[in-house]
């Protein structure tokens, strides 16, 4: 008890050093508790506005995507057309070279009427190059069709791989919302 006494005033000393020293610790603490506080209230509302941001453009491509699937739609349209057109190309080619037989029956008719048929003769060998002039333009036609055609599917392929792009971009948004979110729980 002698040393007790005798340590005492020494040892209020010290403890009243070590109560300041721990005073001041929790005051440092208490400073950065409230800072980490801060801290993370200000990380939560950047992730909530890069959220916000996020789900704008998950919006944005899935408007894109109609656009896109409205855009296949059309190129499919367009295909069913071109075939439509090729139809009639093919009808014309038809006609044309019927028409080409006839020219040909007509001037050996008009040759075995002698010269009564000269005149027929005429207008037979006319039609026979309208119809070789319909046949070359019809050629001409069906060239440019199959050329819409090779174009209608380029379109198509590269609409196809648009959407896919899209919809891959949509899933990257969605992980990174998924992403913040978790940080907002955190």
């Amino acid at each position: 008890m002698i040393s007790a006494i005798r340590s005492g005033p020494g040892a209020a000393g010290r403890a009243g050093t070590t109560l300041s020293g721990v005073k001041a610790s929790l005051a440092t603490l208490e400073r950065a508790a409230d800072e980490s506080e801060s801290s993370a209230g200000l990380v939560s509302e950047v992730a909530r506005r890069a959220g916000d941001i996020l789900e704008e453009t998950v919006q944005g491509i899935e408007a894109v995507r109609a656009a896109v699937a409205d855009a296949q739609r059309r190129i499919i349209v367009l295909g069913r057309r071109s075939e439509d057109v090729d139809q009639v190309v093919d009808f014309i080619a038809e006609v044309a070279g019927r028409t080409n037989l006839l020219s040909l029956n007509a001037s050996i008719i008009a040759s075995q009427a002698g010269e009564h048929g000269k005149a027929f003769a005429v207008v037979a060998d006319q039609i026979r190059e309208l119809a070789a002039q319909i046949a070359r333009s019809t050629r001409s036609i069906g060239d440019i069709i199959h050329a819409v055609r090779e174009e209608i599917g380029a379109t198509a392929a590269l609409i196809d791989r648009g959407d896919a792009l899209a919809g891959e971009g949509v899933q990257l948004a969605r992980g990174s919302l998924e992403a913040l979110g978790g940080m907002q729980r955190s």
